[in-house]
């Protein structure tokens, strides 16, 4: 077994693959049950095994480290956030490649998904690598890996050459330490920005035109300090808003994209406090974008459903029998047109998958 912090910082999504499988499954026999695919987790784990031999650890600590969940949207101009490993077709065949950034080395690599067998690559980075994600920086049709130095402020543009693989640009610097990084297309113009958040600090930093960032703006918060953040469309304007929760205050709040680098700060909901963790989504599929959250005091994972009128619901439950939830992402894991919620406890290494049955509410599956 490696060592607990290898393990820990070698995140690289096993249950991406692990939903991979099972979509395959559901598409091929729609009319399986939900009992049925988890038991074929037992007896299918071969690309499970190779995937975590490549990353040096074994299975069951493989899968023991994980973060639930990640980020499938293929789309170059949705936001994506900046995370130590983020799942993406960067090869443009088909499957779900990760690309991993190793705090401890500085090292950033790319596990390359040849369906049967998984290729790991170093990659060109010339910064210390805490964090990675993907975009189509030079808005080329593929996407581009940027890596984040958190303690330096450097971010590094890895240019997607296709066959000829990545080739590096010359790192930008914010100026200061980041604690979290989303890049979004806040401008509506091509390439994306950098929507950032450190000690003292809530900005963005624009695309230079040479896959490059320069600082240009702070986003105002109303006076309060930012814990997590998200970017979407709340108001559906067509700009990307900034959602965030407060740190030591209660309530999510949103600063509204104005255009023109101009925001406005609005509270969405103050009821909600001690969030662990928030996700934007159509949680009820009316077409508007809901809140749902995670909290520790009183413990419980629930949803604020916006009206459609710019104004936030008060929040529902929608489980508390799950104690210290830091972890929550959405995807709809059975086909059936609505999203599901996963929910993982750094603490206690539980994980759950919340099973949206429309108007009857949520349906928990444990997966350990």
């Amino acid at each position: 077994m490696p060592p607990l912090s290898l393990v820990e910082k070698n995140r690289t999504t096993a249950l991406q693959a692990i939903i991979a499988v099972l979509k395959i499954v559901k598409s091929k026999s729609p009319n399986i049950s939900y009992s049925s695919l988890f038991s074929l987790l037992n007896n299918s784990l071969f690309r499970l095994r190779k995937l975590a031999s490549v990353c040096g650890v074994s299975l069951f600590a493989f899968l023991a480290s994980e973060k639930a969940f990640a980020d499938q949207s293929h789309s170059s101009t949705e936001p994506k956030a900046f995370k130590s490993s983020v799942a993406h077709d960067f090869d443009s065949d088909g499957d779900i490649d990760i690309a991993n950034a190793n705090p401890d080395s500085g090292d950033a690599s790319l596990i390359q998904n040849n369906f049967s067998s998984f290729d790991r690559m170093r990659l060109p980075a010339d910064i210390h690598a805490d964090l990675i994600s993907g975009y189509d920086i030079d808005n080329d049709g593929d996407l581009d890996i940027v890596v984040l130095n958190k303690d330096s402020g450097d971010i590094q543009v890895l240019e997607n050459r296709g066959s000829e693989g990545f080739s590096p640009h010359q790192a930008s610097n914010i100026g200061q330490g980041i604690e979290g990084a989303v890049l979004a297309n806040m401008d509506q113009q091509p390439g994306g920005e950098v929507v950032y958040s450190g000690p003292n600090i809530f900005g963005i930093a624009k695309n230079n035109g040479t896959e490059g960032f320069l600082p240009s703006s702070e986003i105002p918060t109303g006076g309060v300090a930012v814990d997590a953040f998200e970017v979407a469309d709340i108001d559906k304007d067509g700009d990307k808003d900034v959602v965030f929760s407060k740190i030591g205050a209660p309530g999510i709040a949103v600063s509204k994209n104005q255009g023109s680098e101009n925001f406005i700060p609005q509270e969405l909901n103050s009821e909600i406090s001690n969030v662990s963790d928030f996700v934007i989504a159509d949680i009820d599929s009316d077409g508007d974008k809901d809140i749902i959250f995670a909290s520790n005091y009183p413990p419980m994972v629930g949803v604020s459903k916006n009206n459609g009128s710019e104004n936030f619901l008060p929040a529902q439950l929608i489980t508390d029998d799950i104690s210290f939830i830091d972890q929550l992402e959405v995807a709809d894991l059975d086909y059936d047109n609505d999203l599901d919620i996963v929910a993982v406890s750094s603490e206690s290494g539980d994980k759950y998958i919340l099973e949206n049955q429309g108007s009857e509410g949520f349906s928990p599956i444990s997966l350990g």
